[in-house]
Formats: structure tokens, C-alpha cells, sequence
């Protein structure tokens, strides 16, 4: 993504980051309509969605703000650069639903054949928990 769309998702994640800090936040609230965002597409679907939903609901919103912060893909260098000349070999797993990162995989696959690429079909943005057998069958594969 450009610079300007990084400052921009850096922005909306630090907006949100002072809301979850907030005393006053409606976490239960916050849940349900985050998962309602694109990526996580038929997530809600899945077996496991209830678990999942019940386990998120007993994190810590100051716990969650505090990673929105360190790890928003706003303030992630691109690794465009990287993919022309790894320094090590690179697995890059994405579900097939999820129509951000599996565009992505393909982007990569075109441009970068030192990056392996795996969509993985009917699995979303949590690859490892909608197909848990597949994703891990991906890393042995690599790793061997």
C-alpha cells in the first residue's frame, strides 16, 4: 500500500486504539461489529466461530489496544522489497475467503517465485482454525 494509505490505517487503528482504552467501551459491542468487517468474511459460519467469539469476549480491551498499536499494518514496513531477494525462504498461507490476503498470495505468487504461496480453499482470515490439518500440513511441507 502507499505511504498515505499506511499514515491513514495507522490513523483509524490509533482512533480506535484510544476507544478500546476507554473506560467507558462497549467491548461486546466492538466484537460484534468487528467481525462483521469484510475480512473475516463467513467467519460467523464456522463451528468455531462461538468459541472464538466467548474466548475474545474474556481478553483484556487494554490488552487488545495495546497490540492494535504495536502490530497495525499501518505502521508495517511493505515487504515487497524482501520478496525479490528473500534472505531465507518464505511461506505465505492465506485463505481463500479472505479476499484481502488470498489477492495478495496471488500478487505474490505472480511477481515473486522465490515466495511460496498457498491459498488455502474454504478458509478465511483464520486459516489455522478453519483448517487446522491443511495449514499445518503447509508449514511441515515447508519446513522439511
Amino acid at each position: 500500500i502507499s505511504s498515505k494509505e499506511r499514515e491513514n490505517r495507522y490513523q483509524q487503528d490509533i482512533t480506535l486504539k484510544a476507544a478500546l482504552e476507554s473506560p467507558s467501551f462497549d467491548f461486546d459491542a466492538f466484537l460484534e461489529k468487528w467481525y462483521k468487517n469484510p475480512i473475516f468474511g463467513s467467519l460467523s459460519s464456522q463451528s468455531y466461530f462461538p468459541e472464538l467469539k466467548r474466548s475474545r469476549k474474556n481478553q483484556n480491551p487494554q490488552d487488545l489496544a495495546w497490540a492494535l498499536d504495536a502490530f497495525s499494518t499501518g505502521k508495517q514496513p511493505s515487504c515487497w522489497e524482501i520478496f525479490q531477494s528473500p534472505p531465507c525462504p518464505i511461506l505465505y498461507i492465506a485463505g481463500a475467503s479472505d479476499p484481502i490476503y488470498s489477492g495478495l498470495a496471488t500478487d505474490i505468487q505472480k511477481s515473486h517465485s522465490k515466495v511460496s504461496t498457498h491459498i488455502v480453499p474454504n478458509s478465511g482470515h483464520n486459516v489455522h482454525l478453519s483448517s487446522p490439518v491443511a495449514y499445518t500440513a503447509l508449514i511441515r511441507s515447508f519446513l522439511s
